[in-house]
C-alpha cells in the first residue's frame, strides 16, 4: 500500500509531460492515414497477388487502428491521473499546513507527532486544547481520505495500462485512424466513471411503483402535513415498518435535505452537480442518524429502483448515499447542523462524485462548483438487488435516535 510519505512526493507535472508526449505520438500515427491510403493496391489490380496485397494492407491498417486506440487510451488515463494527483496534492498541502499550524507533524506512515512546545519562536502561536483536538481529528480524516484516494488513482491507472499491455483495448470498430484515436480517448477517460457504473447498479423493483401511504396511515399523515407519493413497492414496505411517526421523521428529513441543498453552494448544481451530491449524502446521513445505517441503506437503495434513472445518475446517487451513511456512522453523536458541515466538507474534499461537463462522473473537487454537466443516456439496466432486511434491526419510531440523547436529535420538522 502506498504510504503517506510516498504520496507527499507525487507530482502531477510528470504525468502531464507523459500525457503530452503520448498525445504527440497519437497524432503522428493518425497522420499516417494519407500514406496508408496511398499504399492500398489500386482497384484496377486483380488476381491472387492483388487479393493477398489487399489482405495484408487490411491487417496492417487494423493493427494500426488498435495501436492508435491503445496510445490514445493510455494518454487519456495519464492525463486523468494527473488531474486526480493535482487534486490530491491540494489535500496533502492542506493536511500538512493544518498539522504545522497546530504544533503537529504528519509522519511518512500517516501517524501524527505532537510538537507542542518544540517550535519555539519560529512556530505558530499557542493554541487551546479544544482547537488542537479538533485539528487532530481533521488531520486524521484527511490522511484517511488521501491514502484511500491514492490507492484508487493507482488502481484505475494501472488497470488501463494492464489492458493496453494485454492488447485488450479495441478500436471500437473504427474505420479510420482518427476514429480509433477518438475511441481510445474516451476509453481512457472513463476509468473512474466505468468503475462507479460497475459498482453502483441496482435492479428495478419487480413489484413496480405504488401510491403510499393509503388507508388510515395515509389519512393520519395528511393530518401531519404529508400527502401521498408514488414510491417503489420496496420503499413502501420499509416505510410501513417504521410506523406513523417514523414515516413523518423520514419525510421531514427529506424536506430538510432538499431545503439545505437549495442553500448550500448557492444552490448551484441541483441536478447532477455539487448541491445534488450534498442533498443525497446529507439525506442519508440524517436517516442514518435517526434510523440506523442498515435500514437507511435498504430504504435509499429501494428508492433508486424505479427504473427511470440513467446509469450515470444512478451510480452517482448510490455512491453519494453511501458516503453520507459512512460519515454519519463515523460521527454517531453529530446532530443535523454538524452533519451538514461534514457533508459540505466531504464535497470540497472530493469524497462525493458529480457529473462532469462531458457527462462522465468525476470527483466533486475536480471541477468548479456550477461547472457540472448532465447525466444522459438510457435508463440503467441490470444491477444487484438491494441488501436484505435485518430481522434483528430495531427502527423504533418516535422522533429520537434510539440509544442516544433525544434532545440532540428530535424530529426534523422543516
Amino acid at each position: 500500500m502506498t504510504t503517506y510519505g510516498e504520496i507527499r512526493v507525487w507530482r502531477a507535472g510528470l504525468l502531464d509531460e507523459t500525457a503530452t508526449g503520448l498525445a504527440r505520438r497519437r497524432d503522428e500515427l493518425v497522420e499516417l492515414s494519407d500514406e496508408l491510403a496511398a499504399a492500398r493496391p489500386p482497384k484496377t489490380w486483380s488476381g491472387e497477388v492483388a487479393q493477398a496485397a489487399r489482405r495484408s494492407a487490411a491487417r496492417l491498417i487494423d493493427r494500426l487502428e488498435h495501436l492508435v486506440a491503445e496510445v490514445a487510451a493510455v494518454r487519456s488515463a495519464t492525463a486523468d491521473a494527473a488531474q486526480s494527483v493535482r487534486a490530491l496534492q491540494g489535500l496533502v498541502n492542506e493536511a500538512d499546513h493544518l498539522a504545522w499550524s497546530h504544533h503537529f507533524s504528519i509522519n511518512d506512515d500517516g501517524s501524527v507527532t505532537d510538537h507542542a512546545g518544540e517550535f519555539g519562536s519560529a512556530g505558530p502561536g499557542p493554541l487551546g486544547l479544544p482547537e488542537r483536538l479538533a485539528a487532530l481529528s481533521r488531520i486524521g480524516e484527511l490522511v484517511g481520505i488521501i491514502t484511500a484516494r491514492a490507492a484508487e488513482i493507482d488502481h484505475l491507472f494501472v488497470a488501463v495500462l494492464d489492458r493496453a499491455i494485454r492488447g485488450e483495448i479495441g478500436d471500437g470498430g473504427a474505420t479510420s485512424l482518427a476514429d480509433a484515436a477518438k475511441h481510445g480517448d474516451q476509453f481512457g477517460d472513463r476509468g473512474l466513471h466505468d468503475e462507479l457504473l460497475r459498482r453502483y447498479r441496482v435492479s428495478v423493483d419487480p413489484d413496480g411503483m405504488v401510491e403510499f401511504p393509503t388507508g388510515v396511515l395515509g389519512w393520519s399523515l395528511e393530518r401531519l402535513g404529508h400527502s401521498r407519493q408514488e414510491v417503489t413497492a420496496g420503499e413502501a414496505r420499509l416505510l410501513e415498518d417504521i410506523g406513523l411517526f417514523g414515516i413523518k421523521d423520514a419525510y421531514d428529513i427529506y424536506k430538510t435535505a432538499l431545503n439545505s441543498a437549495e442553500n448550500v453552494f448557492a444552490g448551484q448544481g441541483l441536478t447532477d452537480g455539487h448541491s445534488d451530491a450534498f442533498r443525497h449524502a446529507y439525506w442519508n446521513a440524517m436517516l442514518t442518524n435517526r434510523f440506523g445505517e442498515g435500514w437507511t441503506e435498504q430504504y435509499t437503495t429501494a428508492h433508486e429502483r424505479g427504473g427511470t434513472n440513467t446509469a450515470t445518475a444512478e451510480a452517482m446517487d448510490l455512491h453519494n448515499n453511501e458516503i453520507g451513511r459512512r460519515i454519519a456512522a463515523a460521527h454517531p453523536d453529530a446532530g443535523p447542523d454538524e452533519l451538514a458541515q461534514l457533508i459540505e466538507q466531504a464535497v470540497q474534499d472530493g469524497d462525493l462524485v458529480v457529473v462532469g461537463p462531458d457527462g462522465q462522473l468525476v470527483r466533486s473537487n475536480e471541477i468548479a462548483i456550477g461547472d457540472n454537466g448532465m447525466a444522459t443516456g438510457p435508463p440503467s439496466e441490470g444491477g444487484a438487488d438491494p441488501p436484505a432486511p435485518d430481522p434483528y434491526q430495531d427502527n423504533t419510531s418516535g422522533g429520537y435516535n434510539p440509544g442516544s440523547d433525544g434532545d440532540n436529535y428530535g424530529t426534523y420538522d422543516n
